[in-house]
């Protein structure tokens, strides 16, 4: 709750997001809020330090948004277009497609790509929040991730895909300063929500039917450890799952995801229990 809960928002979002704007609105009243402005401020406030602090932080984010850019193309590569590539080739394949987008005029659009992206963030947390309120949960009372659990298309995909559609429409396309145009955050928040309601009632969040789950098996699934008979690790008993393809061996949500020979199996076990 400290670490990553309340604390810690309501100290990232209010208390920073306050200072920020004294300072942009008191220190550099005619400077722009915007990627260009907030480095502008910083250098002249700091200098060489400011350079430095500037060059520290990109690099430290930068790092993690290469890990998370590989490691989802790895996913979507293994699991629809059956690809096993090793992480070194998509860092190298993420590298190359983030240097193909900088010989563009990145700038240009560089404003508008974070109004796309609160478009679809908004969507993403209208969704979060109703499938807490709605959506029913397993027996554990966790909300089920793993890939053998789970269909290829949920719900929350279309609902993210339609309301991200209507508001960028919306946002691009409005006249500017209108009532639509300035409350498209809401009806984005509004229309994703519905969506996801009605298509968690028409049924669309059937879970896939398993033999076996670690889940029952262990007592305390976040604090202990199991050891993934694929990559030889040890992961919390939370992510792990049984391998129909290995005779019901335990193996981790990474593995899982990237395994055709897994989710072959386990889309052969789900029919034959519902047959």
């Amino acid at each position: 709750m400290v670490t990553f809960g309340y604390v810690f928002y309501a100290a990232t979002f209010l208390a920073n997001g306050l200072v920020g704007l004294f300072i942009m609105n008191t220190v550099y009243p005619g400077l722009a809020a915007s990627e260009g402005g907030l480095v502008d401020a910083t250098l002249e406030v700091s200098g060489f330090v400011g350079l430095v602090v500037i060059f520290v932080s990109q690099t430290r984010i930068n790092t993690a948004n290469y890990y998370l850019a590989s490691t989802n193309l790895e996913a979507f590569a293994a699991r629809y277009l059956r690809l096993r590539w090793p992480r070194l080739a998509w860092v190298g394949i993420a590298g190359a497609l983030v240097y193909l987008l900088m010989l563009t005029d990145v700038l240009s659009y560089l404003l508008r790509a974070p109004a796309w992206q609160g478009v679809a963030v908004v969507a993403w947390v209208a969704i979060a929040l109703t499938h807490i309120a709605v959506a029913p949960r397993d027996p554990h009372g966790l909300v089920e991730f793993r890939p053998g659990r789970v269909p290829a298309f949920l719900p929350g995909a279309w609902a993210i895909l339609v309301a991200t559609a209507v508001g960028i429409f919306i946002t691009e396309e409005g006249t500017p300063g209108s009532w639509y145009v300035l409350t498209a955050p809401l009806i984005t928040f509004a229309l994703a929500a519905a969506v996801y309601a009605v298509a968690l009632r028409a049924g669309g969040s059937r879970l896939l039917k398993r033999r076996h789950d670690p889940r029952d098996e262990i007592d305390d699934v976040w604090r202990q450890r199991v050891r993934c008979h694929v990559c030889d690790r040890s992961c919390t008993a939370v992510e792990m799952d049984r391998d129909p393809s290995a005779g019901q061996d335990l193996i981790c949500a990474a593995c899982a995801e990237g395994s055709g020979a897994f989710m072959a199996a386990v889309r052969a076990e789900a029919r034959s229990l519902e047959s």
